[in-house]
Formats: C-alpha cells, sequence, structure tokens
C-alpha cells in the first residue's frame, strides 16, 4: 500500500457522517499529536528548527543554540489538577526530565514538564510550577527525595526545569492543529486540510517507533547546526514537502499561538477558512449582537418572544447565504461578507426595526455561532 492509499484508508476509518475527523486523529498518542503542534511551528523564524520523538525524552525541540527536552503527560478527562505531588511520584514525569538532565545536561536549554490541562492554584504547588529554582528548601528536599538524590545535586536541574500546565487537551488539539494548518496554507480546503494532518500524524508516528535515541553529543552538535539534517526528526524542509500549498505566514501568528483557548465563534470560523480580519470583525459584532439581544430580552415577556422570533429568522437567513458556499475554502470570509451586504434579507428578520442596523443582525448571527447553532461551513 502507498502512502495516498494509506491516507486513504485512515480517512475511511472515519466512517461516514463524522464531521471532524476525530476517531481517526485519536487513535494516535498525545505526544505525537503534541510533536506535529510543534512541527508546524518549525516554519516560524523564531520556532524550532527540528523535532526530535524520542530522543532522551518524549519530545525534544531543538533550535539555534540550545534545545527543550519535553516530558509530556496527559490526563484522563474527570481527574483532579496537576499537583506538585502528582508529578513528583514514580512516573509523574520529573522522575524521567532527571534522568534525562543526567544524560544531557552538557547539552543547552531546558528540561520542561508539558502537562495538558489545569495545575492546582494551591501552594506548594503554585509556586514549584512558577519557578522551580526558587521554591522552598522543604520543596527542594522533597523532590530530591523522589528523585532519590542529594538535595544539593538536585539544584542544578531545578536552575533549567519549567513546569508548562494548560498545554492544549486531547479533545482540542486536533482542531488546534487543523486551524494551524489552515492559517498557513489559505488556499486549502477542510478535507484536504484533514487528509494532510492525518499523513503529518503518521509521520510523526514513524519517526516515534522507528528512531533510535540520539546521543548527548549527537544532540550538542545538532544544537549547533544552522540548518537541521533534513533526514534527521521533523524539520521545516520536510513539512513543506508534505503541505498541498503556498504557505503564508500569518501576521497574527504569535497572537494566535500563545491563546490557551478560543470561543466556539472562532474555533468554527478558523476552520471556515476565515482571515484574521473576519474572525475579529465577527468577534467585534458578536459582543454588539449580544448586548442588543440582552437588552431586547431586558423587557416584558412578548419582548423576550420577538427577540426569539429575530434570532430564529437570522439563523434561517444566514443557512440559507451559507449554502451554495460550503465547499468553499474561505467560506467564513465569503459568508460574513454576504450577511453585510444582505441589508433587505436580515432587515426583514427585525420587522419591528429593534436592532438598528444590519450589523447588529450579523452580530446576532455571530452569537448564536457561538452557542454552537450556527457553523458557518454548511454540512
Amino acid at each position: 500500500m502507498n502512502e495516498h492509499e494509506d491516507v486513504l484508508e485512515r480517512l475511511r476509518a472515519v466512517g461516514p457522517g463524522d464531521q471532524s475527523g476525530r476517531d481517526t486523529f485519536g487513535r494516535y498518542r498525545y505526544q505525537v499529536r503534541l510533536a506535529v503542534h510543534f512541527w508546524l511551528q518549525t516554519l516560524i523564524p523564531d520556532g524550532p528548527k527540528v523535532v526530535l520523538l524520542e530522543h532522551q525524552e518524549d519530545l525534544t525541540l531543538v533550535y539555534n543554540g540550545h534545545a527543550r527536552m519535553c516530558q509530556a503527560k496527559s490526563r484522563d478527562l474527570g481527574r483532579s489538577a496537576w499537583s506538585l505531588s502528582v508529578v513528583s511520584r514514580p512516573g509523574g514525569g520529573l522522575d524521567s526530565l532527571g534522568r534525562a538532565f543526567q544524560q544531557t545536561q552538557q547539552v543547552p536549554g531546558t528540561f520542561e514538564l508539558l502537562l495538558e490541562g489545569r495545575a492546582v492554584s494551591k501552594q506548594p504547588t503554585q509556586a514549584f510550577f512558577a519557578n522551580p529554582a526558587q521554591c522552598p528548601a522543604e520543596t527542594n528536599a522533597a523532590v530530591a527525595k523522589s528523585l532519590g538524590v542529594p538535595p544539593a545535586d538536585v539544584e542544578p536541574f531545578l536552575q533549567r526545569l519549567r513546569v508548562r500546565s494548560g498545554q492544549p487537551s486531547r479533545t482540542s488539539i486536533d482542531d488546534k492543529n487543523l486551524m494551524l494548518l489552515m492559517h498557513l496554507i489559505p488556499s486549502c480546503t477542510l478535507p484536504i486540510a484533514r487528509t494532510t494532518y492525518v499523513r503529518l500524524l503518521a509521520i510523526a508516528e514513524a519517526e516515534q517507533e522507528g528512531t533510535s535515541s540520539t546521543t548527548s553529543e549527537q544532540l550538542l552538535e545538532l544544537v549547533n547546526f544552522d540548518q537541521a539534517p533534513h533526514q534527521m526528526g521533523l524539520a521545516s524542509a520536510r513539512l513543506l514537502s508534505e503541505l498541498p500549498g503556498e504557505v503564508v505566514l500569518p501576521q497574527a501568528w504569535g497572537e494566535l499561538m500563545a491563546r490557551p483557548s478560543m470561543s466556539d465563534l472562532e474555533r468554527k470560523l478558523r476552520l471556515a477558512g476565515a482571515s484574521y480580519n473576519t474572525i475579529q470583525k465577527a468577534i467585534e459584532l458578536r459582543a454588539v449582537g449580544d448586548l442588543r439581544l440582552r437588552t431586547v430580552r431586558a423587557g416584558p415577556q412578548s419582548d423576550m418572544e420577538y427577540a426569539d422570533t429575530v434570532v430564529d429568522a437570522a439563523l434561517w437567513l444566514a443557512e440559507a447565504i451559507a449554502t451554495p458556499y460550503k465547499s468553499d475554502a474561505m467560506v467564513g470570509d465569503k459568508v460574513f461578507a454576504e450577511l453585510l451586504k444582505a441589508h433587505g434579507s436580515l432587515g426583514s428578520a427585525d420587522p419591528d426595526d429593534r436592532f438598528g442596523d444590519v450589523t447588529e443582525l450579523v452580530g446576532v448571527v455571530c452569537q448564536v455561532s457561538d452557542e454552537c447553532r450556527f457553523p458557518w461551513r454548511m454540512p
């Protein structure tokens, strides 16, 4: 079976009617999906130049002059938040990073614990996660005991330790990776983006399972290279060879990467290929529409019923406008633009003119999208 046929087989595994691809994506380990997340960032000027899997740690992100050795930990839904006691126990993550530090401490960089989900806000966890090097002596001693080393020996490790909670969850990371992918390739349709993402996951999984661990000397040499060898790890040259279209680096990439979460409205628009400007305008209008809805609904029962009627009519019209564009790669931009031009159609949804102009009614559509009632790309 060639690579193309393999990708098709993986897509068929999703089954009819599935709209997210999550069943297909979910077969890959959390570490693999994180690896693709960082692999996409190799196209950013200040991003990693290569991502290694199972080289001393789950993930090793190599930059010019330093490396980030990362242990990735996931949590089952419903489990309690991360705490110092959890990460200090055997298999909690600190023990693995401690072993990696002993083997590769001559390599400049950090040793990082990447935690899916939130951490507790109580002490001593909060202080330790914020700055392990500044933890009190009793915390230092407790960590040293959990690692089986004297307190004095653990201090150099803590100086280079970073704990990063709030990593993308297993339920959100696929959507986030797809959004990054579609922002990189504006001409890419959602089905092609999903096919490409599956292929990137398969490559990352093969990299995880089929490579031997890099020695500290090899890693140090790689850190000092200006460019990562094409054949080693997940580098930008290899990524570019797998992408289905011309790459355009978004102006707001840094902001997009820094945000831990996004609203349902923004998520839907990004998956519908909307531009940064469209998304920002939609967010602004959603606030306007939400305020107007609240104002109208604050009146008597008849006003609440009128507001609900306006919402239903505006939603119906938005769906009618969106349907012809459902196969368009940039459906989000086009539907939003058409809504803003639909003065007559949207105005008919508000016969008493309680919602001012068309922008407030477009804001109402954005609000119902944020409530998961309008997907922008119709099924």
